[in-house]
């Protein structure tokens, strides 16, 4: 009855957050955004149209995530396209009779609010003994406001319960091996960086039972084994190493990364993102961060700071020594404040945090092994988090990481959002210490009520800024011409020469490598991919080139010198249509072409389209002819 309770909380939530806004699964037209004019669309238009191209792909593939119509051979996965293969995949074989475009985020987003509380309540019930305080704490998780910003955003990485539910797993009473890899495979499906973080806190968790117990080293070793074992199976089906181990390294490990203000700054800084201020009072000043720093942004919310700032004023004023110990140290905050260039307010703030959180391991009443596994937990996740170039406000500072480190976290890439495990712990150390200090069951309530319903307040600008991301926002297609319908009907594959991520069909800007300019790309279009990727994906044509979580370089190379060979040699497919964003293979394409071929821009796209001219029924008006180069 209890979990019921606390799923009826996270429905409320959604109710008054989202307001069942995108949930119909035939709505798609809200998760498409302007892809110049909004970044965040490209995330979101991703996500479906991957979808789109895994459902109409081949029936029976191996690994179950692989997509056979997108990406360069042999197939991309829908792991890459960051499409939630944990629904993706099964949903794929419940659809396969029908081609209605169908998308499932609004359902996800649904659930990820009740299961958001759900965890969120089997972890505070273990520490507080009247249920309806505990509803009311539980408010206060579905109204992070770090959670909220993901959804319609990033939306399948907006299945934070997955950490709350590995959270809890840390308080259990021995190491058992199922559970662990239950919530590894389910988080691994969601989105890899959740399945990353899951194994940050099982890593603790083993660490703990260790400490309990140095005999339980077999168990340990068995639950590891298996555990691991199961995330390489689900990171294999999910498509996720469909690219080969080559596509998921980077080098710049640190560039999006988490600020150490991250907790108390509501506002991205990033003019790369959809940027609402989430303090919608003013009480908690924006703090200047570094321009990826927004997937680092952790802000837990006015209410959460105000729970931490009242629990620290209860507990002081018990003591006068402690009452005096809190008045110099915010005298002491304010005075350093005006030197660091960090307000007052977000200082405090900061301080009241950290002093809250470490009372609440303190006072949390349990084992010293799982105090352990908290601590450790929250202390990887936040070096993880802020990495070696840590920073602090607008200022920086950098120490030692070995290579290998960085290497090895070359393949996680975005660490900043090892900031949400922080902020959790954060949040529910906050409520424990709470539940510890205050004595009286009337009072608790009337403080965990007065924070949740202030942070419902501080959120409610951003929440109905979010909620406009879920509305029928659709830019339209920029392919207009009558000549698409025919060039569907006929073609089964599409090739973007050459092949690249995101590719976009522009000349370049000032200071740009003048040698690719070309008098046919004056067509500043949109994002190519974007509307190449609506076309073929529900015509079920295959499309080489996209908007990929991790690009398949190598691959990428290899498919450009077989176009290349194909321009050059003029051995067109006669199923495929050429897509040009090279300028010289464009020229070659354009200069040497053959009669039957239609070679042209068909709505500033420049394309070969082969052997077209045979088409009886084909309107050609809209093709825009183009001179050979020399003429």
């Amino acid at each position: 009855m209890r979990n019921l309770h606390y799923g009826l909380i996270g429905f409320s939530a959604y109710a008054y957050a989202i307001r069942f806004r995108g949930l119909l699964p035939t709505n798609v037209d809200w998760i498409f955004r302007d892809a110049i004019g909004d970044v965040a669309g490209f995330d979101s238009t991703a996500n479906y149209l991957g979808w789109e191209f895994f459902r109409r792909g081949a029936f029976l593939v191996w690994p179950v995530g692989r997509s056979t119509l997108l990406g360069p051979e042999p197939g991309a996965s829908i792991a890459m396209t960051d499409s939630l293969p944990l629904l993706g995949i099964p949903v794929k074989y419940l659809t396969w009779w029908t081609d209605q475009p169908l998308q499932y985020f609004g359902v996800w987003i649904l659930l990820c609010f009740v299961l958001q509380a759900l965890f969120a309540g089997r972890i505070l019930q273990k520490f507080i003994s009247s249920h309806v305080a505990v509803l009311t704490a539980v408010v206060l998780f579905p109204l992070m406001p770090f959670y909220l910003a993901r959804i319609g955003v990033h939306t399948p990485i907006s299945g934070h319960w997955t950490l709350l539910a590995a959270i809890s797993l840390l308080f259990s009473t021995r190491l058992s091996w199922w559970p662990w890899l239950l919530i590894v495979v389910l988080a691994i499906f969601t989105q890899p960086y959740l399945g990353a973080m899951v194994l940050v806190v099982f890593a603790a968790r083993c660490a703990g039972s260790l400490f309990e117990n140095r005999n339980e080293w077999r168990g340990v070793i068995t639950s590891v084994a298996t555990v691991v074992s199961a995330a390489g199976i689900a990171a294999f089906q999910a498509g996720l190493l469909v690219f080969g181990s080559g596509s998921l390294g980077t080098d710049n490990v640190g560039d999006f990364s988490a600020n150490l203000l991250s907790l108390i700054d509501p506002e991205y800084d990033s003019p790369l993102m959809f940027n609402p201020n989430w303090s919608e009072t003013g009480l908690i000043r924006n703090a200047t961060d570094g321009v990826y720093q927004y997937e680092g942004f952790g802000y837990v919310g006015a209410g959460v700071v105000s729970l931490a700032l009242i629990a620290l004023l209860i507990w002081s004023a018990r003591s006068r020594i402690r009452l005096l110990v809190l008045v110099l140290t915010t005298v002491t905050i304010i005075s350093v404040s005006e030197s660091s260039g960090i307000h007052g307010s977000s200082l405090i703030a900061l301080a009241a945090l950290v002093a809250v959180t470490c009372g609440g391991l303190a006072k949390l009443g349990t084992h010293r092994s799982q105090r352990l596994c908290l601590a450790l937990t929250l202390v990887v996740s936040l070096l993880l988090a802020v990495t070696n170039r840590v920073t602090i406000g607008s200022q920086e500072f950098s120490y030692y990481w070995p290579g290998f480190l960085v290497e090895a976290l070359g393949v996680i890439r975005v660490t900043g959002r090892f900031i949400w495990l922080v902020a959790y712990l954060v949040v529910i150390m906050c409520v424990v210490f709470v539940c510890r200090v205050v004595n009286s069951r009337k009072v608790l309530l009337s403080v965990l009520l007065v924070s949740s319903l202030f942070q419902l307040v501080d959120i409610r600008g951003a929440v109905s800024s979010q909620r406009a991301l879920l509305v029928q926002n659709r830019t339209p297609t920029g392919l207009e011409a009558r000549l698409w319908e025919s060039v569907g009907e006929r073609y089964k594959k599409i090739e973007v020469v050459l092949p690249g991520p995101s590719p976009v069909i522009q000349n370049p800007g000032p200071g740009g490598d003048s040698t690719k300019y070309n008098d046919d790309f004056w067509f500043a279009k949109r994002v190519l991919w974007a509307d190449m990727s609506e076309f073929a994906a529900v015509r079920g044509i295959s499309l080489n080139a996209f908007y990929f979580g991790r690009e398949p370089m190598e691959s990428y190379a290899r498919e450009g010198a077989k176009l290349r060979k194909v321009i050059m040699t003029n051995t067109y497919q006669d199923d495929t249509l050429y897509v040009f964003t090279d300028s010289a293979l464009w020229n070659q394409a354009k200069t040497f072409r053959r009669d039957q071929d239609v070679v042209g821009l068909l709505d500033g796209i420049p394309i070969v389209a082969p052997n077209l001219r045979a088409c009886t029924s084909c309107n050609f008006d809209d093709v825009v002819p183009v001179r050979p180069l020399g003429d």
